[in-house]
């Protein structure tokens, strides 16, 4: 019986205190960028037609240099406010050569603002001719 009574007191107690600290409302998360699958195509189009007129393609130098005739890298990034390349990160590369070649490509890219928080992860292939 006296634990119960303990136990009784004990709660009683809970519920009289009052909290120190006001209690302030968490304001919600920030919406996500409005990433529709529009926003995804025109960010895969802006790539493919990228790919297709880039001058920039081509074997690196350094890799020829040194006797390497072929090699692959992926890198990710993602599309800003100006439809511009940022946090661009390469996540697999076979040589240093084709990541810096492959980072060089992704930086000349420029799509429509409308890619705007799209996030891409694309692979290159090199291979000399």
């Amino acid at each position: 019986m006296r634990w119960q009574a303990l136990a009784l007191m004990f709660i009683a107690n809970a519920t009289l205190a009052q909290p120190t600290e006001p209690i302030v409302p968490v304001p919600a998360p920030a919406p996500a960028s409005p990433c529709t699958e529009q926003t995804r195509k025109a960010a895969c189009d802006c790539m493919k037609k990228w790919l297709s007129t880039s001058s920039a393609a081509g074997f690196p130098r350094a890799a020829q240099k040194a006797g390497i005739n072929s090699g692959e890298a992926t890198v990710s990034f993602t599309f800003n406010a100006e439809g511009m390349p940022s946090e661009i990160v390469v996540t697999k590369a076979t040589h240093y050569v084709f990541e810096d070649a492959a980072t060089r490509m992704v930086k000349q890219l420029k799509c429509a603002p409308e890619t705007q928080g799209i996030r891409m992860s694309f692979p290159f292939s090199f291979r000399l001719d």
